[in-house]
């Protein structure tokens, strides 16, 4: 079996607007600087440290943040859409006879509710969800236990430097996405295996692999 992973939120999801917004709850309750369209163009060009510190918030903080952050957001994903392309490229790859799915830091319960309601859900084989915002590495590793495969049999799809480093770690090629949360410069300078400018450039990635589905 061949699987193609896919991170959630800044891939599958344009979930940029609901970032900012709850994020800037976050903000005002707990006394850091909000984000503006223009500030949060600039950090996205930042790694999560930069971004903290930009914002004024302690490192010592983000993980208890996280958690919050993570509540707020999963309360309401009803505007999110899926990125133009993608719908249409789960069904090119399936038709191709690869399996995909999705290993993200969000919900399984929040991902598998968006994508029933855009038509895509039967496209997805499996739901992988990690609670950590550094622990995608581990949950790859899980996925190659779980399923027995190698990783060679994966490649990971995604839009953030961590995705690029969470890969390195668990030695699984991986595509970078531009349209995501993280700005091309920035996942450059993390060195992907290859770098999306759409979705039609992932087929042609995965035949430049060599990572045909049988």
């Amino acid at each position: 079996m061949k699987f193609v992973l896919f991170d959630f939120d800044g891939t599958i999801a344009n979930s940029l607007d609901r970032i900012e917004h709850v994020i800037n709850q976050l903000a005002d309750k707990h006394g850091f600087k909000r984000l503006e369209q223009d500030s949060l163009d600039e950090l996205r060009s930042l790694t999560i440290a930069e971004r903290c510190k930009r914002m004024g918030l302690p490192l010592y903080k983000l993980p208890s943040l996280v958690l919050e952050f993570n509540s707020l957001y999963r309360q309401d994903m009803s505007g999110m859409q899926p990125y133009a392309g993608m719908k249409e490229l789960f069904g090119e790859l399936k038709a191709a006879g690869y399996r995909l799915a999705v290993l993200s830091s969000n919900s399984e319960p929040a991902i598998r509710t968006f994508l029933a309601a855009h038509g895509m859900e039967t496209d997805i084989d499996h739901v992988y969800c990690t609670k950590s915002l550094f622990g995608k590495h581990k949950k790859l590793r899980q996925f190659q236990k779980d399923l027995s495969l190698t990783a060679a049999d994966l490649i990971y799809v995604g839009d953030e430097q961590r995705d690029i480093e969470a890969c390195r770690k668990a030695r699984v090629r991986m595509i970078a996405v531009t349209w995501g949360i993280d700005k091309p410069e920035l996942l450059e300078a993390g060195r992907p295996d290859k770098l999306a400018v759409t979705p039609s450039d992932i087929p042609r990635y995965l035949e430049e692999f060599g990572f045909a589905p049988a």
